[in-house]
């Protein structure tokens, strides 16, 4: 009787052990990040994979970046500079706009977008909002950010501990960052923290938080930059064959001479 009592407990046993390793691997599973470029956020009507065209449009004022080869190119604006509107481009490839709040109601409370384009997409941007005196920012940032992306329900998001630091003569910098990678999106907030080094400047203006956040196509990123390196390789190449063969025209050229 005892025997058949035991074993009827192991059989209970058992299987509560392998409905909890089914909760626990169902949990994983739903965990488990799976972004694409369809599905990573939009932020301020931006996401990866959109075209310049589709961009400039909300933006008259724009002028033509220079555009690298594989279609690589940036693009940054900059809001509530100046009175009017006013562009400018570099053969850097970097093209900086200052435009006015005014006329881009939609961009209030952001300082700065940053826009990188690979294959003339986009592939990677960063959005900065104006600077902050809330020394709470670091966290309802961070926590306001991710909800309101919907990113919340990935655990996979790092810490970067200790954060960055560095000091030069007018204040000392520290960088907070939280990361989640995820199929090769990775998504990013950020908040920098400026501490004036002058007692008098920091009692007068006291401490500064610029909050950002950022997304990445780590994958297209990659793919351009091979892209670039084999056609980098490619005209090299071609350099050595063309010097190779002046070369040889030259030295059949002596030889004809000699008796």
């Amino acid at each position: 009787m005892n025997e058949k009592i035991n074993a009827s407990v192991r059989k209970k046993l058992i299987l509560t052990v392998l409905v909890c390793i089914f909760i626990i691997s169902s949990c994983k599973k739903e965990n488990v990040c799976s972004l694409t470029p369809e599905q990573s956020p939009e932020i301020r009507g931006f996401k990866l994979g959109m075209s310049y065209d589709a961009i400039v449009k909300r933006f008259p004022e724009a002028c033509k970046p220079y555009i690298e080869k594989q279609g690589k190119f940036n693009v940054n604006f900059y809001f509530g500079h100046g009175e009017k509107s006013t562009c400018e481009a570099d053969d850097s490839g970097i093209a900086g706009y200052n435009l006015l709040h005014e006329n881009h109601s939609d961009f209030d409370g952001v300082k700065n977008v940053e826009l990188s384009f690979s294959n003339k997409l986009l592939s990677d941007f960063t959005i900065q909002y104006d600077k902050s005196t809330d020394s709470n920012i670091k966290s309802t940032f961070e926590e306001k950010t991710i909800e309101s992306l919907d990113l919340s329900k990935w655990t996979n998001w790092i810490d970067n501990n200790p954060p960055y630091n560095a000091a030069p003569h007018e204040h000392l910098e520290i960088t907070y960052e939280k990361t989640l990678l995820c199929q090769k999106i990775l998504v990013k907030t950020i908040v920098e923290e400026f501490i004036p080094t002058d007692r008098q400047e920091l009692e007068k203006n006291g401490i500064s938080y610029y909050p950002s956040v950022s997304v990445k196509n780590v994958n297209e990123e990659a793919k351009t930059m091979s892209q670039i390196e084999q056609a980098k390789k490619q005209k090299d190449q071609q350099e050595r064959d063309e010097y190779l063969k002046k070369t040889n025209e030259e030295k059949k050229k002596i030889d004809a001479f000699r008796p």
